[in-house]
């Protein structure tokens, strides 16, 4: 009963404001406005911004920007904070000047009432700007960044952001670099500085690519925001790879940053940006050696990487020769860079990697392999290899001395898994039939929605952009890690395929829209473990349509 009284006295409240906006009513917003300047109170006035914030929103009388923006003047922090709220919301850009005008810049850091206040309001006056998004607010903005006030530098930054303004690249450069302020504020101004996506802020931006203060590693918010700024970041970062710039190879010595890191680092901002033109050098990579077991590896599978999302073919020979590796996440790796490249000859490669003597750890993947590279051809030897796998999976029960019972429930995890697989192998889609690949993007199965994915990708089938989509968008809902591996990696298919289309050409109708939608997913996913996994894949993709 009490949200029904609640919800009738807030409909009354509103329905008095709409009247009192067009008839004079004491109630309208200039008369809030009035009563809060008179009040002497902060407790009263406090109260008086509270009715104020709901009656603004509703109603619409021609100056009520002006009248609230009036209080942005000689009152105290706390109505200045609210008025300030309520013009952000209101985005109505006549507000930026009024905001501006009214940033107070006079007090420090201090605990104590009016300082806190004035921060707050400061607060307030950035997220309202930003929201505004008028690059008339960048003045003021860059005036905040001085304050003394952490959290206030951290609204204003995010504030130039969203304005864009190539002018806020120096500063925000500045204080990107800066290692004797708070590392939460440098990895701000690095995303703020790939929001804006100037070149400008490529050297700033390729600095923190490599640094670590604290045992805080800022690469995730570096890499992004390169990408933001798209190919002009392209040739400093093949300069990182090719290890031909004398001043970079000196500060990375004196800051103890190892070729085999910036060699992985590389190869996977080159992977991102999709640039083709490095696929000698990553070529190269497969075959890197180094000191450090860790690095040599790391090196070798973002490189690997990298050559399947380029769909590179000239990888195909050597990643099939290094399926051999004993370390099974990097092997698994040169499987999944298989799988995108989409030859349909490593099915058999695959197939016969299945049955070694091998145990299933260092097997299951290259079932997944046969099954998303294969055709009807390899459907009799995929069945053959499953039907035979409870005997060797037994075998390997016995070595290992595992009892029984364990035994049988290992097999039907595993050998339920290999069935999983094969869905993807039966299809019935033949290789450039766009059309039937297409229906299979709506397949409850994530194994063949993945292949379908990838099938489409590879075709240049652009009129399955909408499809791709819908995969990309569709809920992860699993109720385990594996399952929740699983939906994720179709749609990271999906999300692959679509850069593909992109990279030929395809030019899909309303891709801004599709880019707000996409941003609007990540930011409803982001504090669901779920879908943590393709959040960042889904960012960088929102950040392409949005440039197309």
């Amino acid at each position: 009963m009490r949200f029904a009284s609640t919800r009738v006295a807030l409909t009354a409240l509103l329905s008095v404001c709409l009247v009192a906006c067009t008839h004079s009513d004491p109630k309208s917003v200039k008369a809030w406005v009035a009563k809060v300047k008179s009040e002497r109170g902060t407790r009263e006035k406090k109260a008086d911004m509270a009715h104020l914030r709901q009656i603004a929103a509703a109603c619409a009388e021609p100056d009520k920007v002006a009248q609230v923006a009036s209080l942005l003047k000689d009152q105290p922090g706390d109505v200045k904070q609210v008025a300030a709220e309520v013009l952000g919301k209101l985005g109505d850009k006549n507000a930026v000047p009024a905001l501006v005008d009214a940033i107070d810049m006079s007090r420090g850091a201090g605990t104590d009432r009016l300082t806190e206040q004035a921060n707050h309001a400061n607060r307030a006056i950035a997220e309202a700007l930003g929201q505004l998004g008028d690059p008339a607010a960048t003045s003021g903005l860059l005036k905040l960044l001085r304050s003394k006030d952490n959290y206030t530098v951290i609204g204003a930054i995010n504030a130039l952001g969203k304005l864009r303004d190539a002018a806020a690249v120096k500063p925000l450069s500045s204080i990107a670099t800066d290692t004797s302020i708070e590392t939460f504020i440098n990895k701000k101004a690095i995303m703020a500085l790939g929001d804006i996506g100037s070149a400008a802020a490529i050297p700033a931006i390729h600095e923190m690519l490599y640094a670590e203060r604290k045992g805080i590693s800022f690469y995730a918010e570096s890499s992004f925001a390169l990408f933001e700024i798209g190919k002009p970041a392209i040739p400093v970062i093949q300069s990182d790879l090719s290890g031909k710039d004398p001043t970079f190879a000196s500060w990375a010595k004196d800051h103890g940053v190892l070729r085999g890191a910036i060699l992985a680092k590389s190869a996977q901002l080159l992977g991102d940006l999709n640039d083709t033109s490095a696929e000698g050098e990553l070529l190269k990579l497969l075959s890197y050696k180094d000191d450090q077991a860790a690095l040599q590896l790391a090196t070798r599978m973002q490189a690997a990487d990298a050559l399947g999302r380029m769909r590179a073919h000239a990888a195909v020979k050597p990643l099939t020769a290094m399926l051999g590796e004993e370390e099974v996440a990097a092997r698994n790796t040169y499987y999944r860079a298989l799988r995108f490249i989409g030859d349909p000859s490593v099915a058999a490669v695959a197939l016969k990697k299945a049955t070694s003597k091998e145990s299933i750890g260092y097997r299951e993947d290259a079932y997944r392999t046969a099954a998303m590279l294969g055709g009807p051809g390899e459907l009799k030897a995929y069945d053959a290899a499953l039907e035979a796998e409870p005997t060797r999976l037994h075998g390997e029960c016995k070595d290992n001395e595992i009892a029984d019972a364990d035994c049988k429930a290992q097999i039907d995890q595993v050998t339920a898994r290999l069935k999983a697989y094969r869905g993807a192998l039966a299809t019935g889609c033949a290789a450039g039939q766009s059309a039937c690949w297409q229906g299979k993007l709506k397949d409850a199965d994530p194994y063949v929605r993945g292949r379908a994915a990838l099938e489409l990708g590879r075709a240049n089938a652009a009129s399955a952009f909408p499809a791709l989509i819908a995969v990309i968008q569709k809920p992860i809902d699993a109720k385990t890690n594996d399952e929740v591996a699983v939906q994720d990696e179709a749609r990271f298919a999906a999300i692959l395929a679509v850069h593909w289309l992109l990279d030929g050409g395809a030019k899909p109708a309303g891709a801004a829209e599709v880019a707000k939608a996409l941003e609007a997913q990540v930011a409803k996913e982001k504090s669901q473990t779920a879908t943590m996994r393709s959040a960042e894949d889904v960012k960088r993709l929102a950040v392409r349509l949005g440039r197309a």
